[in-house]
């Protein structure tokens, strides 16, 4: 039987949205004997583990890493990934940029790069500028001369997966060598803009174990007392909106945020707003019963996002789901009425966020509905869908 191939540079852990995609992608997986998973490194594992002092942890995670190393490079000396009919890299950054470039120029077959984050046009990984409020797109089409007159450096730092990468990418990307798979429709257009191949970008949808949990066990608890007005479902990278939220706080000092995290102190965050609580949770500690009760979530990623999980479980959860619109990104993907757009000005935005408040606004039932209902059909068949892309020739773009 011939069997394909999957290479994942993330770990299945639950600290980040990739290792929860990395979770799901195992568990499909497992009851497929025609798909060999393979896991490129342990590093998010061992991080996390330092970072919660979990030494012992932290120790057989670092095992782990080295072992799934060492077994890479054993790999990449034999036939078995060159001669692969289909094989599916997800995160090169943390795979490795020069073996995948080499393992990509030695196969037969095309290679396929599932694409995570913006990293295959923007060595940032997320195309953000942190004094701009939409998503940057300079450097598409391999405009490089911008990413180095905005002083941008890869992210995150470490990887190999600079310019030199991406340009490399760009000429395989041409000689048909390798192709790629997006998240989401936005995702596909960016990746056909940048690259320029005669090839259409499939989209093959975004699926993670906790979005399984989610959809299998979405409820609407009642209002649970004087809560926050607002909470933010997001990181504290520039990219997913957290300087921007903070200016639109300042703005309604009536309206109570809730931040999920610690209050860092960080100079660009400027002075700690007295409407605002910073409270360290994850999604499981208390990040979900907030959201589902507050009248407003807020998710205002500036990137170029995909299908972002942050976003999705609250508009499942959630009442209400505000955010700024990004032409690029999976928020232009959704229909109409199913998340209260804003203006990207935070002054414009925050007497808008104001009214939604105000007016108790929410999404009409039958439009969240048939989301959900269509959202889940399209995606939860993840690996399989990967899989259909990866095994079929592409026809060429019109």
């Amino acid at each position: 039987m011939s069997r394909a191939v999957v290479i994942c540079g993330v770990p299945p852990v639950r600290s980040i949205g990739a290792g929860r995609l990395a979770i799901e992608l195992a568990r499909q997986a497992a009851v497929r004997p025609d798909v060999r998973l393979l896991f490129a490194g342990n590093r998010s594992a061992v991080a996390d583990a330092v970072r919660r002092r979990r030494w012992p942890a932290a120790a057989s995670a670092t095992l782990l890493h080295v072992a799934r190393r060492i077994r890479q490079r054993v790999l990449a000396a034999g036939r078995s990934l060159v001669d692969a009919e289909s094989l599916i890299l997800l995160h090169p950054q943390s795979v490795g940029g020069g073996w995948c470039l080499e393992l990509i120029r030695r196969r037969r077959h095309p290679t396929w790069i599932y694409l995570l984050d913006s990293s295959f046009f923007c060595v940032r990984s997320y195309n953000h500028l942190r004094d701009e409020h939409d998503a940057c797109t300079r450097c598409l089409a391999g405009r490089w001369t911008e990413a180095g007159a905005y002083g941008c450096k890869p992210y995150p730092a470490g990887h190999d997966c600079g310019l030199g990468f991406l340009d490399d990418l760009r000429r395989l990307a041409a000689e048909g060598r390798v192709r790629f798979m997006a998240q989401n429709p936005g995702q596909a257009a960016l990746a056909r803009q940048h690259f320029g191949e005669p090839w259409d970008v499939p989209v093959a949808g975004m699926w993670t174990i906790d979005l399984a949990e989610v959809f299998d066990t979405e409820s609407e608890p009642p209002l649970a007392g004087r809560g926050p007005d607002v909470v933010f479902h997001g990181g504290d990278h520039p990219a997913k909106g957290l300087l921007w939220a903070l200016d639109v706080a300042r703005r309604l000092a009536a309206v109570r945020f809730l931040f999920p995290m610690a209050w860092r102190g960080h100079p660009a965050w400027g002075e700690r707003p007295a409407n605002c609580e910073f409270t360290p949770m994850t999604w499981e500690s208390g990040l979900e019963q907030a959201v589902a009760s507050a009248p407003v979530t807020l998710v205002p990623s500036l990137w170029s996002a995909p299908v972002e999980g942050a976003l999705v479980k609250s508009i499942v959860v959630g009442r209400a789901v505000v955010a700024p619109r990004i032409e690029t990104g999976f928020i232009a993907d959704l229909p109409d009425g199913l998340v209260r757009l804003v203006d990207r000005d935070p002054a414009v935005a925050a007497t808008q966020l104001a009214d939604a408040i105000a007016s108790g606004w929410r999404p009409e039932s039958a439009v969240l509905s048939s989301w959900k209902r269509s959202f889940r059909d399209a995606n939860a068949p993840l690996l399989a869908t990967m899989l259909r892309a990866a095994a079929t020739v592409p026809p060429r773009s019109s």
